[in-house]
C-alpha cells in the first residue's frame, strides 16, 4: 500500500490553504522549479467541495504536500 494513499492510517499529506487559484499556480510552479514531483497540476477537485482548487506535490523527502483555496476564478 502506498503511503500517500487515501483511507490508510497515518500521515497523509500536508495542506496549506491558501488565498486565491493564482497563488495555487504559484505554488504548483515553484515545485516544479524546484523539481518536486508533481502529481496532480492545478485543477478542480469538486470531490472536495465547492470551488475546491488545488494542486499536489511531491517534497524531496517524499512527502505528499497541497495547496488549495476555496473560491472562485477572480472575475468569474
Amino acid at each position: 500500500m502506498d503511503a500517500n494513499e487515501r483511507g490508510r492510517t497515518g500521515f497523509h499529506h500536508i495542506g496549506y490553504l491558501v488565498a486565491s487559484r493564482a497563488v495555487v499556480r504559484e505554488a504548483h510552479d515553484w515545485a516544479r522549479a524546484r523539481g518536486d514531483t508533481i502529481l496532480d497540476e492545478p485543477g478542480e477537485f469538486p470531490q472536495y467541495g465547492p470551488d475546491c482548487y488545488a494542486t499536489y506535490w511531491l517534497d524531496p523527502h517524499g512527502f505528499k504536500l497541497e495547496a488549495v483555496c476555496h473560491t472562485p476564478e477572480a472575475g468569474s
